[in-house]
């Protein structure tokens, strides 16, 4: 069967479009970070002990991070990832937190903080949250007290003004 000009440039551009789609990430579902937050850094917090034992009981893997030479970390976080996320759990011994629980992941989006703070809001039960700096080339967060000294930031890194990640965490001040 002949085809058409028509129907063969129709049929060309739809192979050629195909490799690039392939290509493409889906973007990252603020529903499944919310998920992820709530079965986890909601469980327990600010006993970070207790929602390490909890996540590895819920399919989380632990990963010990490397030590760059020369780095001068003194304290690292405790890592765990399951299904393109990673949860980070710290008690840093200085600083304005006593501990921090975070979900983030390497999907990209093209979401604002505002489209994250509307499905978080639901959750959280918090009221309004205190929008953050609103400029889509910085990070993005909004952040809601949900308790006296414990606040929940969710919104977007920015790295290099092209990588736009998804975070959530819940950090409790000294």
């Amino acid at each position: 069967m002949l085809l058409s000009p028509r129907h063969l440039l129709a049929v060309l551009v739809l192979l050629i479009s195909l490799p690039a789609q392939a290509h493409q990430e889906p973007e990252a579902d603020p529903a499944a970070y919310l998920q992820a937050f709530n079965d986890s850094c909601r469980q327990g917090f600010p006993d970070l002990d207790m929602i390490a034992a909890h996540v590895v009981t819920q399919g989380w893997t632990e990963t010990t991070p490397r030590i760059i030479a020369g780095a001068g970390v003194t304290q690292l976080p405790r890592i765990f990832h399951r299904n393109g996320l990673l949860l980070s759990l710290i008690a840093p011994m200085d600083g304005d937190y006593r501990a921090v629980c975070q979900v983030t992941g390497s999907g990209s989006t093209r979401l604002t903080s505002k489209d994250v703070a509307a499905i978080v809001s639901p959750s959280l039960n918090a009221g309004d949250p205190v929008p953050g700096p609103g400029d889509p080339k910085q990070d993005d967060m909004a952040t809601w007290t949900v308790a006296p000294g414990i606040s929940v930031q969710a919104g977007i890194n920015v790295y290099r003004r092209k990588v736009r990640s998804l975070s959530m965490s819940v950090k409790q001040t000294r």
